[in-house]
């Protein structure tokens, strides 16, 4: 059993549970990061919500994770959804009523030190029809390729890449900003899943038991659909983090880091953004 909060001003109380499950025999019950989410895959950044394309979503869920050697392994869960779309004057939103079904399989190497995985997630995604008065629903999927790879003991490379329709939820960036749907143009009670991807690129260098540096580059997508124009709908952005970590005792861990963000909205308005960050960390 596990169980783990933080106090970073969610919401109005400043308290907020990120992880509760209970594990046994390759079964988790609980919450927890999603299953669509390699966390390895993305270099450590003092940024706590890491690069802008990642999956930092936590789901309750029924996970089962089958493990067949030191290489091969394979999971796949039912989880809570979470939906945000823009409804029209004719539409609303409903509680989702069909869990979303992400799965991954991942082959490993160098002593798991090295991996790759795909992964995929379906998901239906439900809203109200007011001119019908009934529940309609449309389809979203997602695949994502992801991975780390130890070069050599002082390198190591990392890599995602996630394509899809209606899953803004996964992506952090765009996740309850009401792009897993959108209105049809000149159809009030329709709406439509977008296209939309992710992509993220990153290296890790140990110089010492004491110094490590790592760099971060990640860019979300979001592909309008022809049939429909809003001038501020996000479209694209870019993000990168540059990290020093120096370890003063087994125990304590300082790190600087330098980031920059760019978004463009759909009427190609853009702006962007620098930040210096700088965290004090002690383990116990």
């Amino acid at each position: 059993a596990y169980i783990s909060t933080n106090f970073r001003g969610y919401e109005d109380t400043g308290f907020f549970l990120q992880d509760a499950y209970i594990s046994v025999a390759g079964f988790m019950v609980g919450r927890n990061f999603t299953t669509f989410c390699d966390l390895s895959a993305v270099p450590t950044t003092v940024d706590f919500e890491g690069p802008n394309g990642y999956t930092t979503l936590y789901n309750e869920m029924i996970r089962y994770t089958y493990t067949f050697n030191d290489h091969w392994k394979i999971a796949v869960a039912a989880e809570m959804p979470s939906a945000s779309i823009t409804p029209t004057a004719a539409t609303s939103t409903v509680s989702q009523r069909m869990p979303d079904f992400p799965l991954y399989a991942q082959y490993s190497w160098n002593k798991g030190l090295s991996h790759v995985r795909a992964s995929a997630v379906l998901r239906n995604l439900y809203y109200f029809d007011d001119a019908m008065d009934d529940v309609r629903s449309r389809f979203g999927w997602g695949v994502q390729f992801s991975g780390e790879w130890q070069l050599c003991n002082r390198l190591t490379l990392y890599g995602q890449g996630i394509y899809g329709k209606g899953i803004a939820a996964y992506i952090q960036d765009i996740a309850g900003t009401g792009l897993d749907l959108l209105p049809v143009a000149g159809d009030p009670t329709n709406l439509q899943t977008p296209e939309m991807g992710s992509w993220i690129g990153g290296l890790q260098y140990t110089f010492s038991p004491k110094w490590t540096a790592t760099a971060a580059y990640s860019g979300v997508k979001v592909a309008a659909p022809a049939d429909y124009y809003q001038a501020d709908l996000y479209n694209l952005a870019h993000y990168l983090s540059t990290n020093v970590f120096y370890n003063i005792s087994p125990s304590c861990q300082a790190g600087i880091s330098y980031m920059y963000g760019s978004r463009k909205n759909l009427d190609n308005h853009l702006g962007h953004a620098n930040r210096i960050q700088a965290l004090l960390q002690y383990n116990f």
